[in-house]
């Protein structure tokens, strides 16, 4: 029973490390492929549903076993094509089910390594011969470390060219985890700014009470603690773009400077009365509406308005499904590249 308890910690381990919303997306995207990790000693540390229905063993039967256990393939046993080769690539197995019943397969596999570069495990898919997506290649575009294969991304990064040649504000829309602040970099250098700082800051990870002085710096003795006069991250990005995520979260207080910048270019240290001018392009994200905060009475409509000039959407996961195998296998390449 203890080994049975590792195992699973073992699992969820690998899952977290090697991305386990792509590898659970996949699972359930492509349910009628077996995919499942194998650790370093080519025991079974994940067994996906799709896994249990083509070759008949439930998870409980193989997790820590050998994965022979369960993919009984008669070329398998001769050798491990993927720790051999590194990677397998729609090769064709005739393999047995636990019922005894032969079936055809492709397989395709990535190898996993170490910080040291040693074989660590890998990742094995195995699809039915008769499955559509073995006859599809796996060819995408990649964009300012963005790669898709989906026609909605590829028009977004379109969108992101377009408007990188002006210097309208720009929000984008997207639920946690698109990759809102890859399309703000994204904007930046492909925009005449690139040469010039590229500033970040997620508005709902600071204090109320400091996102003030955060944005347009402060003056000696503005408040207690205020030793010497400070740059606000508007200042620090002079002549570049400033990413404001979760802009929706910005106090009403503060929304007021910011619509003022917006409008002249220019604002007011924490405690100064001298204005400093700024050239600065304002690019924000949010994962809500802003109509609707609009409409709460949390956030100013001509804020709004000034903000969202150029508006991106950014599509989550699961309106792409064409990325799902494309990104794991693209991630597993960049782990295996960095940990050579």
């Amino acid at each position: 029973m203890q080994q049975s308890s590792n195992t699973k910690q073992f699992s969820k381990a690998w899952l977290r490390q090697f991305g386990e919303p792509v590898i659970q997306q996949l699972t359930e995207t492509f349910s009628d492929a077996a995919i499942y990790i194998v650790d370093s000693d080519q025991n079974i540390a994940f067994w996906s549903p799709g896994a249990e229905l083509l070759l008949g063993f439930s998870a409980s039967e193989v997790l820590g076993s050998h994965c022979l256990k369960g993919v009984r393939c008669v070329q398998c046993m001769k050798g491990c094509g993927v720790q051999q080769f590194g990677q397998i690539k729609n090769v064709t197995l005739k393999m047995h089910t636990k019922d005894g019943e032969s079936i055809t397969v492709q397989k395709s596999a990535r190898a996993l390594y170490d910080t040291n570069g040693q074989f660590s495990g890998a990742i094995e898919i195995l699809r039915p011969i008769e499955s559509p997506i073995t006859s599809t290649p796996i060819v995408g575009t990649s964009f300012h470390n963005m790669v898709t294969q989906s026609a909605a991304m590829t028009r977004l990064f379109a969108q992101i060219q377009s408007v990188a040649k002006t210097d309208a504000p720009v929000l984008a829309r997207g639920e946690s985890g698109t990759g809102k602040e890859l399309v703000a970099q994204a904007i930046h250098l492909e925009s005449t700014r690139r040469e010039h700082p590229f500033v970040a800051v997620n508005c709902s990870a600071i204090p109320e009470n400091l996102i003030e002085s955060e944005l347009f710096g402060h003056a000696k003795g503005a408040f207690t603690g205020a030793h010497k006069a400070r740059k606000g991250l508007f200042e620090q990005a002079h002549r570049g773009s400033l990413f404001l995520d979760e802009i929706a979260e910005l106090p009403m207080t503060v929304q007021a400077k910011l619509l003022r910048v917006l409008e002249t270019k220019k604002f007011k240290r924490v405690g100064d009365n001298i204005e400093t001018k700024v050239d600065v392009r304002i690019i924000t994200a949010t994962h809500k509406s802003l109509r609707e905060a609009v409409s709460e009475g949390a956030f100013r409509q001509d804020l709004m308005y000034r903000l969202r000039v150029v508006p991106l959407f950014i599509p989550p996961l699961r309106d792409r499904p064409e990325d799902i195998e494309f990104l794991l296998q693209h991630f597993i390449d960049d782990a295996n590249q960095h940990h050579a």
